[in-house]
């Protein structure tokens, strides 16, 4: 069986005063977990806030299991991320 999973992140990056670090920061967390993981990353939310994201994680494959460590792993990198200060975060299965 096929298993879809996702993970929201919204979080304010602290620190952060224009569009141009706000990138900066988001495009470094990005390819630090895609370096990791196998996962599909977008930016879903706040585009034009320099101080705010809401950061979408998407996996898919035959082992529910493995996507939600998967996930779970990326929610702790970004919980641990001293840039951006989580509001709120949740894991999803679709389908």
């Amino acid at each position: 069986m096929i298993s879809v999973q996702v993970l929201i992140i919204d979080a304010i990056i602290t620190g952060s005063r224009s569009l141009k670090e706000k990138r900066a920061v988001l495009n470094s967390i990005k390819g630090a977990i895609s370096s990791k993981f196998n996962v599909s990353i977008s930016e879903l939310g706040y585009a034009n806030k320099w101080q705010r994201t809401l950061l979408g994680f998407a996996v898919i494959s035959s082992d529910g299991k493995l996507n939600s460590k998967i996930l779970e792993k990326i929610s702790d990198i970004i919980h641990n991320d001293g840039r951006l200060e989580v509001v709120n975060s949740s894991i999803e299965e679709l389908g």
